[in-house]
Order: C-alpha cells, then sequence, then structure tokens
C-alpha cells in the first residue's frame, strides 16, 4: 500500500495547501517498507502533486472539505484532521485507530491565522 502525507518536517502538516514536502511510505502486512521524503516542486499545488503520486491513501491534519472529495473521487482513501508525527499518523491508520474522512475544515471561517479553534477542540 502506499500512503501520502502532507508534511512539515517529521509531523503531519496541519495546513494541507502549504506543505512543502509529501513523505511517501510504501507499506506492507502493517509494517513500513520504504519511505520517500518528496519536495512539492515549485509552482505546483500541492494537492495536484500529491494526486500524481497515485497513493492508496493519504492522511493529511487540517484540509478542506474539497481535499477529501477531489482525492476520494480518484479512490483515494482520505484521513483529515490528524495530528503528531508521519509514522505514528501511518502505524494508527494501519492498525484501524483512524476513520477514513475524520473532521477537516470546511473553510467557512477566518481563524486560519491563529490556528483553527476546531482542530484545537478535538
Amino acid at each position: 500500500m502506499l500512503t501520502a502525507i502532507p508534511s512539515v518536517g517529521t509531523e503531519v502538516a496541519q495546513d494541507f495547501f502549504s506543505a512543502k514536502t509529501v513523505r511517501l511510505y510504501r507499506t506492507e502486512e502493517k509494517s513500513i517498507v520504504s519511505e520517500k521524503i518528496l519536495e512539492v516542486p515549485e509552482g505546483t499545488p500541492v494537492l495536484d502533486f500529491t494526486e500524481s503520486l497515485h497513493p492508496d491513501t493519504v492522511i493529511a491534519g487540517n484540509s478542506a472539505e474539497g481535499v477529501k472529495l477531489y482525492l476520494g473521487k480518484s479512490g483515494i482513501k482520505v484521513y483529515v484532521g490528524v495530528e503528531g508525527g508521519t509514522e505514528a499518523a501511518l502505524m494508527a491508520a494501519l492498525f484501524g485507530y483512524l476513520e477514513p474522512g475524520g473532521m477537516g475544515c470546511s473553510g467557512s471561517c477566518s481563524e486560519c491565522k491563529d490556528g483553527c479553534p476546531d482542530a484545537k477542540n478535538r
């Protein structure tokens, strides 16, 4: 299975669209086989770059509903509202501790500059 996680360092990027890297994990039987850290090319939207990697799964922090819909149409399972380290998030998904979909940002508030209050309350 191939899992893409937009990231900041080793953490799941909380703002999907500002991620500069995507960690790409290949897994087999609930174990990590390989990891690649890929730079999002300058001028390429992170959403398009992530989809171009053809992952089976995407794990994301706070992201708009449109991300789930867009990637979901390509048959990609999407987990949103995830916080913490990328590897820990991946293992949580592999062992069934995350639910696909999840709570992402509706994009309807203007609180993003100070951090999403919905994310803080989860």
